[in-house]
């Protein structure tokens, strides 16, 4: 037996797909206008691993560093990276390129592509692919 959509079902299917998408597109490009303007307001410096945040989720564990720095005016500050990874890609004491605000040095993340840009990266293409999959249900390019 072969169970078929009605054009109904099909049609707001499509549309959560395509709600769906478009969310997450926005928020992707939120992400990168306000990692940008980070980048814009921020100054690089060198800080310290000091330890790490285990978050688990079912069997999979995920370690996000914890980082210390030193201001160029001398204030220390501390931050957690938005970057995690199953595997802890630095050790305690090992020296980071970080970036930080100058007016809020508690904001701050490591220079890295992956910890500035992996969240808008991932909720670009997630957004694009759901947007696309309701696009072409609702233009008939894919039947169910």
């Amino acid at each position: 037996m072969e169970a078929t959509l009605d054009g109904t079902t099909l049609v707001a299917l499509a549309l959560i797909f395509l709600a769906v998408g478009v969310g997450l597109l926005i928020s992707a490009a939120r992400r990168f206008a306000a990692r940008r303007a980070f980048l814009a307001s921020s100054e690089l410096a060198e800080g310290r691993v000091v330890g790490f945040r285990e978050a688990r989720e079912g069997e999979r564990t995920s370690y996000f560093p914890h980082v210390e720095l030193r201001t160029r005016s001398g204030r220390a500050a501390r931050f957690e990276s938005e970057a995690g990874s199953e595997q802890p890609e630095y050790a305690v004491g090992d020296a980071v390129r970080l970036r930080y605000r100058v007016d809020a040095p508690n904001e701050a993340e490591i220079d890295s592509f992956l910890a500035l840009w992996g969240v808008s990266i991932s909720l670009g293409t997630l957004g694009a692919i759901f947007a696309s999959l309701g696009a072409a249900l609702l233009l008939g390019w894919i039947r169910p």
